[in-house]
């Protein structure tokens, strides 16, 4: 299998998994959905704490981190596969993320 066939391959997969994710909340046309999930993690006394921190966190390590992360790695192996393990793996984690919220979520209700 040829390098641009397994990065079609994996680029695929993972838009597959993530349209699975946040579509079904967009198809209720309430805005608010999403945000709510995120609060009803935290208790209400710490609830815009809460959700802004898991916000400005997600933002600094995906944002931030992820390039020099990349550039890291390139620099390191020379090859850009060990950059798309690394994407990956990030995705797989989030992922068992989004599940494990939607467990906690489920289990509050």
């Amino acid at each position: 299998m040829s390098k641009t066939l397994v990065l079609l391959v994996t680029g695929s997969v993972g838009l597959t998994v993530w349209a699975a994710t946040p579509f079904p909340l967009i198809d209720l046309r309430n805005p608010a959905v999403i945000a709510a999930l995120f609060t009803e993690l935290v208790s209400a006394e710490v609830r815009y704490s809460g959700a802004s921190l898991g916000y400005q966190i997600g933002s600094v390590l995906g944002g931030g981190l992820a390039p020099t992360v990349a550039a890291a790695l390139y620099a390191n192996w020379g090859s850009s596969a060990p950059i798309s393990l690394y994407l990956t793996a990030v995705t797989l984690l989030s992922l068992l993320c989004v599940v494990a919220i939607t467990r906690k979520v489920r289990a509050a209700a």
